[in-house]
């Protein structure tokens, strides 16, 4: 009995250990490729037999969700994506996927929410992949996100009893597919038959058909996609539609891959364009299967397609081990070569294609020869819109007669980013607001020049003469911000253009704070200090300035890509940092303390003027500032209307502070010329009150403990106070002269 109970409990605890704690690692797969489905079946069962023979404890599930919605897969599938990682991201959901099986073409939809595979696998565990296809479908911001489960390749299918009956070879170059048509076309004279079909439809198919066109008539063997201004892209359009008008039509060019595989299977062709199939096709005597023609006889091409495995970047912990080893045997070269032998999918593994006993019955001397592309870095890195805009202009040129000049200006045009610069190719804004600054700059260097005037030294004894030139420097410096913004936009240019405002405005008021802190009517170690080292009152806050702008560095600015209607983009500061709202209290703090003094140094006579320029120019900030901020929420579709309306807000921080801090008094001078408004009267008898002063409003002051009615008492003021014993606090009491 005890050896039966004894046995039941070690079987129990086999049972446990191997059954009750099996990891489940769930795979979500989305494409419209029926190929996946045959992937469900097959490496389910592969892997899970595997796990099963190796006592893993891992179940492998793969669900996958078939895109029906061909004409933009790419809409379709960022939906699916977000809505499948958030399901995994939530902590308790059912739904949680810990690998994803995608498409190759989208691999920077998934790439963000992708783990980085380089911290996965070791130096060297991956050469044996085709480094090209690596390269072109599974790197997304620098990072490894996927691994090729499978590959697929368009071919060349020639009716080979045509071929045969007139003495015909298959095809280098478009050149020769169209002589060979037309010739075939008039010796048989069958209206059932076409000459090439091409699969240009309106669809994500025919977008691709457009990219391998393109790239089959590059320069070289060695040339990049072709860029949209290169003459081979030209070339390229002016031989497509040499192809469609001289051997095809509209409605075969239009057509989809069910009426390709349509005209395989009846043989009512003498060339199609379709993807690479099983064995008993490229092995059979009637088809003759080879590359893609090119523009020259060496070229070729062909859009790679298949499917990438990936790891979701946030998986979960107790999940880590179990998915890695999924991964580890579906990369590997074994069940690659699994897949190659039950054609389930072509192999990415260049060496497999060197096994004899494969290829025997595999097209390995076709793959070789496949010279494939990938979709454009311009529009892979870059939004949808870049994608539809460029298969609708081409298309219009295709089908529409557009001609070829307005064409390649559309295409040059959807991934151009136009920028503000000072050349007038583009437009002439950015010339026109230099000009406007360097005029506006030169007058203010200029007006310093009325400070060493002795007609005008009356009017600029508010501030000590060194004062006023670092104020006007000031605005210089905040109307320099706009000139960032010149050339293209870099988070390293958007601190700048925030820093520059901030320290620019710094510069620009601190004199005139100086001052008012300085003759405060009350007493106090403040107004002492700042009267004895207004050049550490002055470097203390500059000093506050760099610092809160240094914070931004830790978490820079971003630019934000907007498209405009016509084509082409351009970029802009996406201000949304917790810094900037620093930045921006703190010179709200500023402005209060301004208002603040302003308010009780309101009536001091000698200064009556001075401080009401002040509170102009400081209400003039508060509407700029707040536009500025408000602006950041705008997005308008022309940069020029982006840049100029951007610096004439800035302009009204600089212009207003230069005017009514500085440029007021020349003119008030000029204009006035027989007042004297800002000239001290020195015959006035200055009646100063000393600290121990017991006359009546001292004592009246000291009975004062309301704040507001201090603030009162301190606004009504016409003079300010003298300190006896430090007479350096405070101006001089002096009326003005009204003569």
């Amino acid at each position: 009995m005890k050896i039966i109970i004894l046995t039941l409990f070690f079987v129990l605890c086999y049972l446990t250990q191997h059954i009750g704690n099996a990891v489940k690692v769930n795979m979500l797969g989305i494409s419209y490729e029926n190929s996946q489905l045959m992937y469900q079946t097959f490496v389910e069962k592969e892997f899970n037999k595997y796990a099963e023979e190796n006592h893993l404890n891992i179940t492998l599930k793969i669900d996958i969700k078939k895109n029906l919605r061909q004409k933009d897969s790419w809409e379709y599938l960022k939906i699916q994506v977000g809505s499948a990682v958030q399901k995994t991201k939530m902590k308790y959901s059912e739904n949680k996927f810990e690998m994803f099986f995608y498409d190759n073409r989208f691999t920077n939809l998934f790439g963000p929410y992708l783990m980085n595979l380089n911290y996965v696998f070791t130096e060297g565990d991956l050469d044996y992949y085709d480094p090209k296809i690596i390269e072109e479908t599974c790197i997304y911001d620098e990072q490894l996100v996927g691994i090729p489960m499978g590959v697929s390749y368009n071919a060349l299918y020639s009716n080979n009893l045509l071929l045969n009956k007139y003495n015909k070879s298959a095809p280098r170059t478009w050149d020769e597919l169209i002589n060979t048509c037309k010739y075939i076309m008039k010796k048989e004279n069958n209206t059932d038959l076409i000459c090439y079909n091409g699969l240009f439809e309106d669809s994500d198919q025919g977008l691709n058909s457009l990219y391998e066109f393109i790239y089959s008539n590059r320069d070289s063997y060695d040339s990049n996609y072709p860029n949209s201004e290169d003459q081979a892209f030209k070339d390229s359009l002016i031989t497509l539609k040499k192809v469609k008008d001289e051997i095809a039509s509209d409605k075969i060019f239009a057509n989809n891959d069910v009426y390709a595989y349509d005209k395989l299977m009846d043989g009512n062709f003498i060339f199609l364009k379709y993807e690479i199939l099983d064995k008993s096709l490229y092995n059979s005597t009637i088809y003759r299967v080879s590359t893609i023609p090119g523009g020259k006889r060496v070229l070729s091409g062909s859009m790679i397609g298949g499917d990438n495995i990936g790891i979701f970047k946030d998986l979960d912990e107790e999940k880590r081990e179990a998915t890695y080893e999924v991964l580890y045997f579906l990369t590997s070269k074994e069940f690659k070569k699994k897949l190659f032998e039950n054609e389930i999918s072509l192999t990415p593994v260049t060496e497999l294609m060197d096994d004899k006993e494969i290829c025997k019955t595999m097209p390995c001397d076709l793959l070789k020869k496949i010279q494939f592309t990938s979709e454009p870095s311009f529009l892979k890195d870059g939004p949808n819109d870049f994608r539809k805009k460029y298969k609708k202009y081409i298309f219009d040129y295709l089908y529409n007669n557009k001609t070829l000049e307005e064409t390649v200006k559309d295409v040059v045009n959807i991934d151009k980013v136009y920028y503000i610069s000072m050349s007038t190719k583009d437009s002439n804004v950015g010339f026109l607001f230099f000009l406007c600054f360097a005029l506006v700059t030169l007058l203010m260097v200029l007006s310093l020049a009325f400070l060493f005037m002795k007609q005008f030294k009356g009017a600029f004894k508010y501030l000590p003469t060194d004062f006023w030139i670092i104020s006007v420097i000031g605005s210089i410096i905040i109307s320099c911000v706009p000139f960032v913004s010149y050339g293209r936009v870099s988070p390293m240019k958007c601190y700048f253009k925030i820093l520059l405002i901030s320290l620019g405005y710094t510069i620009s008021v601190t004199p005139s704070l100086y001052k008012l802190i300085g003759q405060h009517p009350g007493r106090n170690k403040i107004s002492t200090w700042v009267n004895e080292n207004r050049y550490m009152f002055f470097i203390s806050n500059i000093l506050i300035d760099l610092l809160l702008n240094s914070i931004s560095l830790a978490s820079p600015y971003a630019s934000n890509l907007v498209l405009i209607n016509g084509g082409g983009s351009f970029e802009t500061c996406r201000f949304d940092s917790i810094n900037l709202i620093v930045v921006f209290v703190y010179k709200f703090i500023v402005i209060f303390l301004f208002l603040y003094l302003i308010f009780i140094e309101w009536n001091i006579s000698n200064t009556l003027y001075d401080v009401r320029f002040t509170v102009t120019a400081i209400y003039c900030d508060i509407l700029t500032f707040i536009l500025v901020y408000v602006f950041n929420f705008f997005e308008f579709k022309r940069y020029e209307y982006n840049f100029s309306i951007q610096t004439v807000i800035i302009s009204l921080i600089a212009v207003s502070n230069y005017i009514f801090l500085y440029a007021v008094r020349i003119l008030f001078k000029i204009i006035r010329k027989g007042d004297s408004y800002f000239e001290l009267n020195e015959k006035t008898e200055v009646q100063p009150k000393s600290i121990n002063d017991n006359d009546s409003d001292s004592k009246s002051e000291k009975r004062r403990s309301n704040f507001v009615s201090k603030m009162m008492d301190y606004h009504s003021r016409e003079s300010a106070i003298i300190d006896n014993n430090n007479p350096t606090i405070i101006s001089s009491i002096i009326e003005i002269n009204d003569k």
